[in-house]
């Protein structure tokens, strides 16, 4: 990604706002939002993120995604993409030490199960626009603000409690990224999924080990967390695939891609060329 930042931009933002209007809240309502979850930078660690832009033919991207790349892949925006199922079964089959520690309490000397660790549960998956906003905050973000720092403050008051469930998958702030990137025109997907070890893959980058979630399309499995089991995918929802700006003559290039998309199940995928003129 070129903006290191990435996927924190909007708990930035809200940072940024509470600390400018801090000084015109209540202890309380103070209290309340440094005991919440959504002003933390470790929140947005466990989504998994795919970027594309709602614009077919843009420099800017040829340039800095597009790098070194020679097609530009076209999704079918309204078809929902699920987590592929990368390990099959019920259960961890090489549980760390402690995996199930956690999960049981001894109540009335017997162990109860408070949560399964091994239970699937998949959240977001749907394209949705991204929102360019001041990384310093915005109008939006001090409502925000207020509204979660008055409620907690209400409910103590009264002797009731709020919960805090933190921020989900599709919560807005996971839609948005600093205004220096408006000409990309993003539209994205986040995903969170578990358990990891059935649906996290890994693989190596010079930063490091990298954990990656595969997304595809299939006949999902039914339940809570929707997910698309091994062995059951379908050909992706792609509609078009776009030859990028190049100096040579592409009818060679759209040949062997037309022969690729045949071979492969996508024989009505539409082939078409960049505008943009090669630089």
């Amino acid at each position: 990604m070129n903006d290191a930042n990435e996927m924190r931009t909007g708990v930035g933002a809200l940072r940024s706002t509470y600390d400018r209007i801090k000084s015109s809240l209540t202890k309380a309502e103070c209290d309340e939002i440094e005991r919440g979850s959504f002003l933390q930078d470790s929140v947005v660690d466990k989504w998994y993120l795919v970027s594309a832009s709602t614009s077919r033919d843009l420099l800017t991207l040829w340039r800095s995604y597009g790098a070194g790349a020679s097609y530009a892949i076209g999704f079918d925006a309204a078809v929902k993409l699920h987590p592929i199922e990368h390990i099959a079964g019920e259960a961890n089959p090489s549980p760390p030490p402690g995996f199930y520690d956690d999960a049981y309490e001894e109540i009335d000397g017997r162990p109860v199960r408070l949560y399964n660790p091994d239970g699937v549960g998949v959240f977001g998956g749907s394209w949705r626009t991204v929102a360019y906003v001041d990384p310093k905050g915005e109008k939006s973000h001090e409502e925000e603000v207020r509204t979660f720092a008055k409620r907690g403050a209400t409910a103590a008051e009264s002797d009731s409690f709020l919960i805090d469930l933190g921020v989900f998958a599709e919560s807005d702030v996971n839609y948005e990224k600093d205004l220096a990137f408006v000409d990309e025109r993003e539209t994205r997907i986040v995903v969170e999924v578990t358990p990891s070890w059935k649906f996290v893959q890994y693989r190596e980058s010079r930063f490091g080990i990298v954990p990656f979630v595969e997304l595809g399309s299939g006949a999902v499995h039914a339940g809570i967390g929707r997910y698309v089991p091994r062995g059951a995918r379908e050909p992706l929802p792609i509609r078009e695939v776009m030859i990028g700006p190049s100096p040579l003559d592409s009818r060679a290039a759209e040949r062997a891609l037309r022969q690729f998309l045949d071979d492969r199940g996508y024989g009505e995928v539409a082939i078409s060329r960049s505008e943009t003129p090669f630089r």
